[in-house]
């Protein structure tokens, strides 16, 4: 049997493509990633761009401990005025309407690049140059689009239309791309050349940050030179949980995920699930519970995260689990429906993820987002910039409330789970509010009813919504349905799989001769090993 170099699962066939060709190069699993990132700027263009943010966990095997690369997006520093660029566009999502903002000041200070250069110096052995080059290639040569990509663009239309520059790109003629076309963007071939070459610097610095800040001084923005110069990446240990006798790895604040996770795991861990009927009534019933009890337990888990020094330790304190565990168990032993309405309301697609792992132990997953995109490109360079300080979600005081240099809080969960053996499953997901439930049900199905991956991340979802109906994906059983209503639920069957449920893609290996990769199907995603 030839030797295995890694494995990677990303949004893309294109995004994978780049981790693999890196890996074959004999890079570890940081580059990959980089390498993938980079690629998912132009293979996914609708879901992530260079001004965005993310978070990264990382395994370090020779360290037996897990870090988190915290990239994501900051508060600017120049206050709002009146003839700042804010506009209100109206999305049309499968399942609502949901107003955002964009416009040059509903960009935050960007990460993303920050963050994935800072892994690449930390972790990589690869030469940046050579780690790029397929992204390079790819946006010089053009991506080919994908249906999943060109749903979303449907979906986002008024934002991709709304600068000439992307409206001629993506709408020629006035109606937009069509699967399959091949998109070239020498602009943004020319910037990550540059990142390439001089490295982030010239981005936070160099020409591109003063044609960032030129933009955003002649057109209403709010990013200013000292913003960029003086933007940090955060390293920080990850959460530490156990699940069935595996270590479980998550991103800390500012994801509000990995605690929210962590609680869910320890909520499914006193219920024997192997036993059970994989998505029969009584295990629908359970994820249902958990996710309803965790969903409105949120208040105090950002309580904590205010005012605790150290939050993820205080959030999985023994104490402060068995006390959850006690107040669910006796919920779940009286069989109370859990259906009262929660305060979240993104339903947003705009969010990709990717799964490293390689033949020495190193893993990484990495999370990342630029909100739905602000709508605009800066002058020649193809730089796109997030538009998180236009999400209701994540500016729940009202826009532009947030001090200077806060650092958003996102949902994102990039989740590494491991046991002594060697064994792991490295996943994460899109989805705003339905990423914590996707990463939890693909943890469950692999490690509680030994799925193979592919099936764990294809089977299913049970999502608990913000109005407190229990959302099931196609293909759970009708009895099921009728279960759950029975039981004092309000259910919604779908009759089809959609990219509402999210985009868990993940790789895995067992007894270290198994390896598996699963692009998950809703997002357009794809995995592959080498």
């Amino acid at each position: 049997m030839p030797p295995i170099y890694g494995a990677v699962a990303a949004g893309d066939p294109q995004t994978v493509e780049a981790g693999i060709h890196v890996l074959k190069q004999g890079g570890n699993a940081v580059d990959a990633l980089v390498a993938a990132a980079y690629a998912a700027l132009v293979a996914e263009p609708f879901l992530i761009n260079i001004g965005g943010g993310g978070l990264a966990t990382l395994y370090l095997p020779d360290k037996n401990r897990a870090l988190t690369y915290d990239f994501m997006v900051d508060v600017p520093s120049r206050p709002p005025y009146p003839t700042m660029d804010f506009r209100r566009i109206l999305v049309q999502f499968e399942a609502a309407i949901q107003h955002f903002h964009i416009g040059r000041a509903s960009a935050g200070v960007p990460g993303l690049v920050a963050g994935l250069c800072r892994l690449h110096s930390d972790w990589g052995r690869l030469p940046l140059q050579q780690v790029m080059a397929p992204a390079i290639a790819l946006a010089e040569q053009g991506a080919t689009i994908s249906q999943s990509q060109v749903h979303i663009l449907n979906t986002l239309r008024d934002i991709f239309s709304a600068d000439p520059q992307l409206r001629d790109l993506y709408f020629p003629h006035g109606q937009p791309i069509t699967a399959g076309t091949r998109i070239a963007r020498p602009d943004v071939a020319h910037t990550l050349k540059r990142i390439a070459s001089e490295g982030p610097d010239v981005f936070y610095r160099g020409d591109l940050a003063q044609a960032i800040v030129r933009d955003q001084e002649r057109r209403g923005g709010l990013i200013t030179a000292n913003d960029l110069a003086h933007y940090e990446v955060y390293i920080l240990p990850a959460l530490e949980t156990t699940y069935r006798g595996w270590r479980v790895f998550l991103p800390p604040p500012p994801s509000r995920g990995g605690g929210l996770v962590a609680l869910a795991l320890a909520l499914l861990s006193d219920h024997p699930i192997s036993e059970w009927t994989f998505l029969g009534p009584r295990h629908a019933a359970l994820h249902a519970a958990v996710q309803a009890y965790v969903q409105n337990i949120r208040p105090q888990w950002e309580t904590v995260i205010e005012r605790s020094p150290h939050p993820g330790e205080a959030w999985l304190a023994p104490a402060n689990l068995t006390a959850h565990r006690k107040a669910f168990a006796q919920r779940w032993q009286e069989r109370l429906a859990f259906s009262f309405p929660i305060e979240e309301r993104a339903t947003k697609p705009n969010t990709t993820h990717i799964s490293v792992l390689d033949a020495e132990g190193l893993i990484v997953s990495m999370t990342m987002s630029a909100g739905e995109d602000a709508g605009f490109v800066v002058e020649d360079t193809g730089i796109q910039l997030n538009n998180m300080l236009g999400e209701d979600d994540l500016n729940p005081q009202g826009f532009h409330r947030w001090p200077p240099g806060t650092r958003l809080g996102t949902m994102m969960t990039p989740t590494i789970v491991r046991h002594d053996s060697g064994d792991v499953l490295v996943v994460g997901s899109g989805g705003s509010s339905r990423i914590r439930s996707a990463v939890v049900q693909v943890i469950s199905a692999y490690l509680d009813f030994a799925l193979p991956l592919d099936e764990a991340v294809r089977a299913p979802r049970i999502h608990y919504d913000e109005e407190g109906v229990v959302q099931l994906e196609g293909g759970i059983p009708e009895g099921t349905a009728s279960a759950l209503q029975h039981a004092g639920y309000r259910v919604n069957l779908w009759p089809v799989k959609s990219i509402y449920f999210g985009g868990a893609h993940a790789v895995a290996r067992r007894s270290s001769i198994t390896w598996e990769a699963a692009g998950d199907p809703r997002r357009g995603g794809a995995g592959a090993i080498v």
